[in-house]
């Protein structure tokens, strides 16, 4: 799956290009993606992708029984292939020039921004390397390392990323002043950290920062996109680096609440009996993960009659319903978040229905 321009260069051939969704990729080629390019690569064996972020390149090759990356430059994300699937005995390693890691039980990160170095950060499973020495090195599901000439370097004061998840869709209010929470441990004490971000991985200003005060986390606003970003720990003094993340790319997308459709703020909803039974319709997003209905007698839902869940159905009929005065609220809740969309708090009113009076026919 292409998106904007992604060129592919045969291992045979000298001139670059352009490759478009659908199409084969084969054993030996390179493949880059321009300063807007995306490209999702798909193993036709099993259930395993590489998703290659913008400004990046890479080399894809197979042998028997293991399918080897070389990561030229940019970032990758490796999607580990579900236990018991078709392929899933196929290894995937990345090369280096300190030895192989194993990526084949991992959701990976992986990112090079200069040089041999290549940055590791295990998301989901283990990864192993086989270092020159012969003996296995495992980051766990977590952890985060540098991989360079002189193998895997593990530090205790490696930075971990703990908010926004790494690989994954950020959902925000679009409202919110301060709509995304970055966390983390593993800085020294002492230092002023700031946030970089950019459209280009190889362009990133700072863009907020927080004192030395030896917090682990702040608030901030990004805003709808993808934009790359990395954290960067500074002596509030001198200004010097003392260290610095790996360079992520965020998945920023608005959050909503469902959309009302019946009954609208402060209907009056005639009832041609009583009790009534009151029908609810609305319209879901579609990454909403599931739904929440709220009804009470009171304006701030104190006095509930009915809190309801649903997933997929976009209606819901609340039966024997006197009349009155009525409070109802629909909130989406989105993969990865607990805090929902949550919509206003809108009125509507029963009301009896008044009897029609059919004239009788003249004599």
């Amino acid at each position: 799956k292409a998106v904007d321009e992604i060129q592919r260069r045969p291992a045979t051939r000298l001139l670059w290009q352009e490759v478009g969704t659908g199409e084969p990729l084969f054993n030996g080629e390179a493949i880059r993606t321009s300063e807007k390019g995306e490209v999702r690569i798909q193993f036709a064996d099993s259930d395993r992708y590489l998703d290659l972020e913008p400004e990046s390149l890479i080399v894809i090759q197979q042998s028997k029984g293991e399918i080897a990356l070389d990561l030229m430059e940019g970032s990758l994300f490796v999607a580990a292939a579900k236990e018991g699937s078709t392929g899933s005995n196929t290894a995937l390693v990345l090369n280096s020039a300190s030895g192989k890691v194993d990526l084949s039980k991992a959701s990976v990160n992986l990112s090079k921004s200069g040089g041999n170095q290549v940055d590791v950060q295990v998301l989901e499973g283990s990864a192993s390397i086989k270092g020159k020495d012969g003996k296995d090195k495992i980051i766990n599901s977590g952890n985060a390392g540098a991989l360079g000439a002189n193998g895997l370097q593990f530090n205790k004061a490696d930075l971990q990323i703990l908010s926004p998840a790494i690989g994954k869709i950020t959902y925000v209010d679009p409202d919110d002043k301060e709509n995304i929470s970055f966390k983390w441990k593993g800085f020294p004490a002492g230092l002023k950290v700031s946030l970089y971000t950019g459209a280009s991985r190889k362009d990133l200003k700072e863009w907020d920062h927080i004192s030395a005060n030896d917090e682990t986390s702040f608030k901030t606003a990004l805003p709808l996109g993808k934009p790359f970003w990395k954290l960067v720990a500074k002596d509030p003094q001198t200004q010097k680096i003392i260290a610095e993340s790996s360079v992520y790319r965020a998945d920023i997308q608005a959050r909503y609440a469902p959309t009302v459709i019946f009954p609208l703020a402060d209907a009056k909803i005639p009832a041609p009996k009583a009790p009534f039974d009151m029908a609810f319709k609305w319209q879901k997003g579609d990454e909403t993960n599931h739904i929440v209905l709220e009804v009470a007698k009171d304006p701030a839902l104190k006095q509930k009659i009915a809190t309801k869940n649903f997933t997929t159905e976009e209606s819901f009929t609340l039966p024997a319903l006197t009349e009155g005065d009525y409070y109802w609220r629909m909130s989406s809740y989105f993969e990865g978040t607990e805090k929902p969309a949550t919509g206003k708090i809108q009125k509507f009113t029963i009301t009896k229905a008044e009897e029609k009076i059919v004239p009788k026919d003249p004599v």
